[in-house]
């Protein structure tokens, strides 16, 4: 049996998942993920951030602050 690829995007691990194909880009994603994706691309405006992402920008921009604080 082939071993399954996690989606970069959500962390699923199923046999929707594939590689997008780009080659300076190993990017792997699920099929709800790739029509999200799909979604947002054909949107005439960017669509807000959801409070998940929001949330991993917030924790990234404090982990960053971090690492700056302690150099």
């Amino acid at each position: 049996m082939a071993a399954l690829w996690r989606c970069d995007v959500c962390g699923r691990g199923d046999d929707t998942v594939r590689d997008c194909g780009i080659p300076h880009l190993p990017l792997a994603v699920c099929d709800p993920c790739f029509a999200e994706m799909a979604r947002a691309r054909r949107s005439p405006q960017p669509r807000p951030l959801d409070g998940r992402e929001l949330m991993a920008a917030l924790l990234e921009a404090v982990a960053q602050e971090d690492i700056r604080r302690s150099s």
